[in-house]
């Protein structure tokens, strides 16, 4: 039977010859991570929790859309 080019150990090894440490490769967390985080960090501020609970209970919902998507 010959060797298949798909499947998840074929992922695995495609995987790691671009990220040798796995999930802790530098480059990995420059491509995947870091922008995710900036874009955590940013909804973080412009729309917590609590800042989303005070817009809903004023029913400013175009207020909470324009957040979001100058967030996104």
């Amino acid at each position: 039977m010959a060797a298949t080019t798909s499947g998840p150990k074929h992922a695995r090894k495609k995987f790691l010859r671009y990220f040798p440490r796995g999930f802790r490769d530098d480059t990995y967390i420059d491509w995947e991570r870091a922008y995710k985080w900036k874009t955590h960090e940013r909804w973080e501020e412009a729309l917590n929790r609590d800042e989303f609970r005070r817009l809903l209970e004023k029913r400013a919902y175009a207020e909470v859309a324009a957040r979001a998507v100058h967030t996104e």
